[in-house]
């Protein structure tokens, strides 16, 4: 189980560095980080009906 842990949690930060590099390089529509988190959750099939959107 823990292997599944390990890799959620790799993919969501592969996740929020991609959304902070495209924000650094004006790519990416500004959003708050609690948006940020919450399109990151769901990218990695981790959004819940209680994260923040």
């Amino acid at each position: 189980m823990d292997d599944k842990r390990d890799a959620k949690i790799a993919a969501l930060r592969m996740a929020i560095d991609a959304g902070i590099a495209e924000l650094d390089a004006g790519l990416g529509v500004e959003m708050t980080p609690d948006d940020l988190i919450a399109e990151a959750f769901e990218q990695v099939g981790l959004a819940t009906a209680a994260t923040p959107r």
